[in-house]
């Protein structure tokens, strides 16, 4: 996983206290988006995973 880098917000123009405020939420949103990305992958390999129980299920139903 990558790390959120703070410095790549745009905060010109704002003052150091609006500045923080923006980097917390770009920080959360950053998080939110990591844990959905886990999530799909989760998801992914499950369905992967199935997929292929159910081929080896059937190769070895044939070969009997």
């Amino acid at each position: 996983m990558k790390a959120f880098k703070a410095h790549m917000v745009d905060v010109r123009g704002l003052s150091r206290k609006e500045a923080k405020e923006k980097r917390k939420i770009e920080y959360k949103r950053w998080q939110l988006s990591q844990q959905l990305k886990e999530v799909i992958a989760i998801e992914q390999n499950k369905n992967e995973r199935n997929a292929w129980k159910v081929r080896s299920y059937l190769a070895n139903k044939e070969r009997q």
